[in-house]
């Protein structure tokens, strides 16, 4: 009986690591290009097309169009997103702007070619509430040879092919198959006999041929335009066919070869769910209860938004029948709704029949009118493309209430509902249960899963775009966000118990902390099904709800829901959710307290159910090869206010302690918002010669803001900005090509790794370093220091070395602290400009060796040789593993010894973990003699880390 094919099998691998090396590299490339990004990078792939499924590339705020700003955006990544050279740049964006509860936002563009869609190619460019792109999410296909975008059959003879197959599919199911309630489904019943397909009307202009066709025995007329089926390696053009059987129990999209009329795809778009009841709060067995239409808005629980629109909320019924702005209940297909009786100027609806159709239309149409207002007041507006027949704020279409029916006994599925675009009233279709004789329109949880299927629908992807949700795993995503809205919306746990007969409802367990099912099981046993699976996505979100304030919640899940890329995976809907908590908190609506927590409480709750950062899913379109994570990540940690000099007291305040002073205005960094400015304040880095001395992933511990990682920080360009500040105020003076102090020189043959510098240090009272002066020699030209920042080795060894004015002390353990202090011991130096201290007469030379030691851990050895008397002295060596793609540097070990002065050449081993991230890396190692002020950096072999 089941109707769903997809002729993909999704096993193919375009991605090969010179494809994905070449794709990072055009990121960075094109990324410099674009205005105001000064790098970008790949976060992930698509493994089906071998083209990134998330680039990360800032764009500054600008008051320009969004939607025009990321058909530009994307224009500008256009080899980066794996078009050919000689595919053309084509995109069509959908108008609505989606707009979050921080007022970030996200446009939705589908690819085209040939002005044709490209089905399921679709992007989501997402802009911070501050105006600027983030970067981008989707699918993109590319197209290497020319393709003919004229169809050998017409849209009649599709739409007959699609017709017979929805009609009499060609694999009848082995086994009866049966609704979420227990229930049977029955296959449509559908009489082609006589029907011939005729053209209404065709839009021949458009290169899609849109065309509606003579209904027949279908409910509406079947529509059909011209997409690209892209199946790798192949790019087929078809003919979308959408298909809706009688009375609307089933819908089905369907693609036909344009070429040859072979079936490529059908897919159920009417989802079996639950439906909703009327003046029973709950359900049928609580008693009856006179309540106001509408519902006053505090009735919901949830923070009452500041921009609701005046009036709201507003009338629900029209007249005096259960017909109004958002929804029109009524029997069957066409049938009568109920009626009220205008007492003292009020209609007022009181069927006599306490289980009769007229209160199940009567509740029907209670429940959809309160998801209503409780969607709009989390954000589900009419620019979104929210059910209503007028819209009183701007955006969306208008004209699309709910149509809510009750069925006197079974219907199809028990309780669906069938979602199109915007503009296009979903149909609510409810019947009984006839196990219990119980009926779908009276239990709430039933009805407000069915609800929460249209506003998934409606967001995710964009409101023209009724694709979005197809994919396997985003059909079971959209079944668990139903449930999880319809359990807080109802505060219980279960969903259909009451019209089931069955305490633990619908579902194989309730939604408490001691639901079994993990991400791992997703593809395994039950868990085959998008019901069962989204149990697990609903799990993870309800653990969430446990532990954080409800309100934010609801309106963190409610924003991912417009930020996700069409067609999520469970771990894209999981990272949207954090996304829209980072937004949540660069807008300034909540706390860094309430950040910080609710960051860690987002990771408990997905890494309780297998999600946590290391879990992997291929992609969308399967169940299968899930890979779960319950670990969870290191906690952000919550800045404490630290003053360096004396504490700043407020007036009137005695005991009040302000961030220290700041010297520089660092407002010129691009993204940098007041709150993470003022948590660098917090941490002592108050100019731009802190700022320069700090390392991107240093910076981004301090500010503790998802997105805002080290590569986020290093493609802003914060630390070279301070640097290159720095110098313009130091008059640029340039770096020593000799070392004015080494006496000795190298042997030729070690010329090649030779560099030694010498740092001058001038260090305040407070001991805080108030100038820093660097000389740097080299002895010949060595490749491996082309690309590589002198400034930014030494700003790194003094974050990573503790500074010393006494060369008689003994040296403290080396740190990784961002704060500069020197140790309490250490002899103050005079707040002016004072004599440099003298480096020792020496050079160090050297190189570093590695072999495995183990799986996941190397044997490093330093060799050196020392000339001139340099020992007895003590030394520190690091050992680094440099990222060579990112130039994100790792600190494997660090030891500590004391030279001898009898033996110049010397050697030090350790054995050190691998970097903690994949890549391909440089390992080297930096020794530093502190009482002689020798530092040399000595490069080593490349290494490449991969996962097991």
């Amino acid at each position: 009986m089941s109707r769903e094919f997809d002729r993909r099998t999704f096993s193919g691998q375009r991605l090969t690591p010179e494809r994905e090396a070449n794709l990072r590299a055009l990121a960075v490339r094109e990324g410099r290009v674009l205005p105001g990004t000064p790098e970008a990078h790949i976060v992930s792939f698509d493994a089906v097309t071998g083209n990134p499924a998330e680039i990360l590339g800032a764009a500054p705020a600008d008051p320009g169009d969004y939607v025009q700003r990321a058909v530009e955006y994307l224009g500008g990544f256009r080899d980066t997103l794996g078009f050919a050279p000689t595919q053309p740049t084509e995109f069509k964006p959908d108008p609505h702007v989606q707009t979050t509860s921080s007022g970030a936002a996200a446009v939705h563009v589908q690819q085209l070619y040939k002005g044709i869609p490209i089905f399921q190619a679709n992007q989501a460019v997402q802009f911070n509430p501050q105006g600027a792109i983030e970067g981008t999410l989707g699918q993109s296909v590319s197209i290497d040879q020319e393709q003919d975008p004229t169809p050998s059959i017409g849209a009649d003879t599709a739409t007959l092919i699609a017709a017979r197959y929805v009609a009499a599919p060609q694999e009848p199911a082995a086994e009866a198959e049966y609704d979420q309630f227990g229930q049977p489904l029955q296959a449509p019943r559908l009489q082609l006999a006589g029907y011939g397909a005729t053209i209404i009307s065709s839009a021949a202009e458009r290169a899609d041929q849109l065309t509606q066709l003579s209904p027949g025995p279908f409910a509406e007329p079947p529509r059909a335009g011209l997409v690209w089926f892209h199946d790798d390696p192949a790019l087929d053009l078809a003919w979308e066919v959408v298909l809706t059987l009688p009375d609307a129990s089933e819908q089905y999209r369907v693609l036909v070869d344009a070429a040859t009329g072979d079936l490529l795809y059908c897919h159920q778009l009417v989802h079996h769910v639950a439906a909703q009841g009327n003046v029973y709060l709950k359900h049928g067995d609580t008693p009856r209860q006179f309540v106001a239409f509408p519902l006053p808005r505090e009735t919901y629980g949830l923070t009452i938004p500041a921009d609701l629109p005046p009036g709201f909320p507003g009338t629900w019924v029209d007249f005096d029948v259960a017909d109004g702005n958002n929804a029109y209940a009524h029997l069957d297909d066409n049938g009568p709704t109920v009626g009220g009786t205008v007492i003292d100027g009020a209609v007022v609806f009181n069927p006599r029949l306490p289980s009769g159709n007229a209160q199940r239309i009567l509740n029907l149409f209670y429940y959809v009118n309160c998801m209503h207002n409780f969607f709009y007041m989390l954000g589900f507006r009419e620019a979104d493309g929210n059910f209503q027949v007028r819209n009183t704020s701007p955006g969306g279409l208008p004209s699309d209430p709910v149509d809510a029916r009750v069925y006197s006994g079974f219907v199809n599925g028990t309780a669906t509902m069938t979602t199109s675009v915007d503009g296009r009233s979903p149909i609510m279709r409810t019947g009984l249960v006839s196990s219990t004789g119980r009926h779908t329109a009276l239990d709430a949880t039933v009805i407000y899963h069915e609800y929460t299927h249209g506003v998934t629908n409606r967001l995710v992807g964009g409101p023209l775009n009724d694709r979005a949700l197809d994919a396997v795993q985003s059909q079971a995503f959209g079944e668990g966000s139903s449930d999880f809205f319809a359990c807080i919306a109802a505060e219980t746990n279960v969903v259909g118990a009451w019209v089931v007969g069955n305490a633990d409802g619908i579902r194989s367990a309730p939604y408490t902390s001691a639901y079994p099912a993990h991400f791992g099981n997703l593809g395994q046993g039950q868990f085959r099904g998008i019901h069962a699976s989204g149990e697990i996505w609903c799990a993870a979100l309800m653990e969430l709800s446990r532990t954080i304030d409800k309100t934010l919640c609801l309106q963190l899940v409610m924003d991912a829901l417009k930020l996700m890329p069409a067609n999520p995976t469970f771990l894209q809907s999981r990272d949207a959710i954090l996304r829209a908590l980072d937004h949540s908190s660069s807008a300034g609506i909540i706390s860094a307290a309430t950040y910080t927590t609710s960051h860690a409480a987002i990771w408990r709750a997905f890494a309780r159910y297998g999600m946590g950062p290391n879990a992997s899913c291929p992609h969308a379109f399967t169940l299968s090869g899930m890979i779960p994570d319950f670990n969870v990540p290191a906690p952000v940690p919550f800045p404490l206010v630290k003053v360096e000099a004396e504490p700043i007291v407020a007036i009137g305040q005695p005991n009040a302690v302000t961030h220290p002073t700041p010297v520089d205005d660092f407002s010129q960094l691009p993204e940098l918002d007041e709150r993470s400015e003022h948590k660098l304040q917090s941490a002592g880095i108050i100019s731009f010669a802190d700022l320069a001395a700090c390392t991107p992933a240093q910076l981004a511990r301090i500010i503790a803001k998802r997105g805002m990682n080290a590569e986020r920080i290093s493609a802003l360009g914060w630390v070279e900005a301070a640097r290159k500040h720095v110098a313009d105020q130091a008059g640029a003076r340039p770096l020593a090509t000799t070392a004015p102090t080494a006496t000795t020189e190298a042997p030729s043959d070690e010329r090649q790794r030779t560099t030694s510098f010498t740092i001058r240090l001038n260090i305040r009272a407070d001991r805080r370093v108030r100038k820093l002066e660097i000389f740097h020699a080299r002895d010949g030209a060595h490749s491996e220091w082309d690309s590589w920042n002198e400034q930014g080795l030494l700003a790194f060894i003094q974050q990573h070395a503790d500074l010393r004015t006494d060369a008689t002390a003994g040296l403290p353990p080396a740190h990784t602290s961002v704060t500069r202090r020197l140790p309490d011991h250490a002899p103050a130096a005079p707040d002016t400009d004072a004599a440099p201290l003298e480096p020792a007469n020496a050079r160090l030379t050297g190189e570093t060796l590695s072999q495995p030691q183990g799986d996941d851990q190397l044997r490093v050895k330093l060799q050196f040789q020392i000339i001139g008397a340099v020992g007895p002295a003590l030394y520190v060596w690091q050992i680094l593993a440099r990222h060579r793609d990112t130039g994100h540097i790792e600190v494997l070990a660090t030891r500590e010894g004391e030279l001898a002065v009898e033996t110049p050449e010397q050697q030090v081993s350790a054995v050190v973990d691998l970097p903690k991230t994949d890549g391909r890396y440089r390992l080297s190692g930096i020794l530093r003699i502190p009482e002689r002020q020798i530092f040399l950096e000595v490069p080593g072999p490349p290494l490449s880390v991969e996962a097991s």
